[in-house]
Order: C-alpha cells, then sequence, then structure tokens
C-alpha cells in the first residue's frame, strides 16, 4: 500500500495534469488531497495557488503562495508565483523582494529574470531593470516584448558593447524570423526598425517597420458578422 508521500505525489500529478488541461476543479481536488497528505510540500501548495487563481480567487492563491514559501523558502516557483499575484494587484514594491528571491534561487530561469527586470522598470530602477532584462534576452532572445523594449532604452548609435550586442542580436533575430511565431517577428521587425533608424540607416527603416505593420495587420482578426450580430442586438463593439 502506498505511503503517505507517495499518495501525496500521485494526488499532485494528477493536479498538475488536471492544472494543464484547465480543468480547474479536478485540479484543486487533487492537489488539495496532496496538500493535506504532505503539508510541507511547497509544489502542492503552489500548484494549488495556481488552480485558486484559475478559479477566480486570488485571496485564496496568494493565501496558498504564502503558505508554500513558509513550507520551503528556497522554492523559487513559489517566490515567483507570489511576486506575479501581487503584481497583478499592482502592489509592486511588495512583489519586488519576491521576484528578487525567484530571481536569485533560479538565476537561469528567463521569466523569473523577465519578470524581475520590468517591475525594476516600472518602480524607476532603470540600471536594475536593464541588467535584469539583458540577463532575461541571454536566456531567451525571444522573451516576450524583451528585445523591443531594451531597443526603445538604447541609442542604438552610440557605439557602446549593450548597443552592439543588441544589435547583432537583432540582427540575428531578423535573420532566423521566418523560423518564429508570427508576434515574435514582429517585435523583432520593430526592434530592427528603431536600430536602424538610430543608426541612420532610415530607408532600412522604413522598410522593417513597414514589414512589422503589415505583418501586425495581417495578424488581426476581425469578425464583421459578429460585429454586425452585436449591433443588432444593441451591443458595443470595442
Amino acid at each position: 500500500m502506498p505511503n503517505r508521500r507517495e499518495q501525496a505525489a500521485a494526488h499532485l500529478e494528477s493536479g498538475n495534469r488536471a492544472l494543464a488541461a484547465n480543468d480547474f476543479e479536478q485540479a484543486r481536488r487533487s492537489l488539495e488531497a496532496a496538500a493535506a497528505l504532505e503539508p510541507a510540500r511547497a509544489e502542492a501548495r503552489c500548484q494549488l495557488g495556481r488552480t485558486q487563481l484559475g478559479l477566480g480567487d486570488r485571496e485564496l492563491a496568494e493565501q496558498s503562495a504564502r503558505m508554500a514559501i513558509e513550507a520551503d523558502p528556497s522554492h523559487a516557483a513559489s517566490a515567483h508565483f507570489l511576486g506575479t499575484l501581487l503584481c497583478e494587484r499592482e502592489r509592486y514594491a511588495e512583489a519586488l523582494p519576491w521576484l528578487q528571491t525567484a530571481a536569485m534561487l533560479a538565476p537561469n530561469n528567463a521569466q523569473a529574470q523577465r519578470d524581475l527586470g520590468v517591475v525594476r522598470l516600472f518602480l524607476g530602477d532603470f540600471a536594475a531593470g536593464r541588467a535584469a532584462l539583458t540577463r532575461t534576452l541571454e536566456l531567451d532572445p525571444l522573451a516576450k516584448d524583451i528585445l523591443p523594449t531594451l531597443v526603445r532604452m538604447t541609442r542604438m548609435d552610440s557605439g557602446a558593447a549593450d548597443a552592439e550586442w543588441l544589435f547583432a542580436l537583432t540582427r540575428e533575430m531578423v535573420a532566423k524570423r521566418d523560423a518564429l511565431p508570427m508576434d515574435a517577428q514582429i517585435r523583432v521587425l520593430f526592434a530592427l526598425g528603431k536600430a536602424l533608424e538610430d543608426r541612420g540607416d532610415f530607408g532600412a527603416a522604413f522598410e522593417a517597420y513597414a514589414s512589422a505593420n503589415a505583418m501586425h495587420r495581417a495578424a488581426i482578426t476581425y469578425d464583421v458578422a459578429a460585429d454586425e450580430a452585436r449591433l443588432a442586438a444593441g451591443g458595443v463593439s470595442v
């Protein structure tokens, strides 16, 4: 017969599968069982928090995240989860130390570095924010919005090492853009446009911007029939 630890692991595995499938009720039942069997297991508490968030209960999700950290202060995912929960509620200063902890515990996790960098920028610490976002790109050059963000923050004609590194990375991503998802291609082309504009290559910059805008327009789906139905029913299209 399985012992408590084995039973908890089985419930945790079942809960993770249900959570991945967005079956939040099943995930909640499984993860509550896992946490009851092994209260000190941070992963079960953290995943239960994600499930509670999926069910729309942010208060319970925050409680679970804090319980996970209390159970294991070295559990990076729990610190990151709590930090992102606080950010969602615009409690950025309170989120910062948790995101710092997550980035310290998981220095090779691009998402942890990205979220730390974004919050640092939001709080006005631009040097530290830039450092975290640079580390993000080192780990994942396609991290959402980060390449164009850093390019916008940088004088790309300065000749500085960070500007030259960003320009080389941008050109590298452009060279392989046909293999990238559409949204990544658009971000890369906008970054290239700004970099070329800074460097005085206005014709090439215009072409990059034009390509990015054309791809952006093509990616927008507009359902005329659905809008007409909403208007006929007295609704408003936004």
